[in-house]
C-alpha cells in the first residue's frame, strides 16, 4: 500500500514538473508575467488585510514595473565597462528591443494592469 502511495506521488510530481516545464520554458512571457501577478499579489493581499490605502498598492506596482523595465534595459544595453555602470538612456527604449524581451515587457504591463485594475474594482465594490 505505501509503496502504490509513493508511486502516485512520483508520477504526479513528474507530471507537473513536465506540465511547468512545458508552459514556462516554451512561454518566457507566460512565465514573467505569472512571476509580476505574484510579485503584485503578496504585497496586495496583504494591504487588504491590513485596510492600507490604494496608493501603496499603485507605488508597489509602479516599483514592479520599474525593476522589470531596468532588468530589460540592463539587458538591451551592449556598452559594458568591467566596473558596473547604469545602461545608457537609449536602451531604456523597449520599443527598440529585440522582439523576445519587448514580449516579456509587455506580458509584464498587462499583468500589472489586469492586477492593478482588479484590485481597484475589488476596493470599489466593496
Amino acid at each position: 500500500m505505501n509503496n502504490l502511495i509513493a508511486n502516485a506521488k512520483a508520477a504526479l510530481s513528474v507530471s507537473l514538473g513536465r506540465f511547468f516545464y512545458a508552459i514556462f520554458n516554451t512561454r518566457p512571457a507566460l512565465k514573467r508575467a505569472c512571476l509580476v501577478a505574484v510579485l503584485y499579489s503578496v504585497p496586495t493581499v496583504l494591504a487588504a488585510l491590513f485596510s492600507v490605502a490604494a496608493l501603496v498598492v499603485g507605488v508597489w506596482a509602479l516599483m514592479l514595473l520599474a525593476v522589470f523595465w531596468g532588468m530589460g534595459a540592463e539587458r538591451a544595453a551592449i556598452e559594458w565597462d568591467k566596473t558596473f555602470s547604469l545602461p545608457p538612456l537609449s536602451a531604456f527604449a523597449f520599443w527598440r528591443w529585440h522582439g523576445l524581451e519587448k514580449k516579456r515587457f509587455i506580458a509584464v504591463i498587462v499583468a500589472l494592469s489586469a492586477m492593478w485594475l482588479s484590485t481597484a474594482a475589488i476596493q470599489v465594490l466593496s
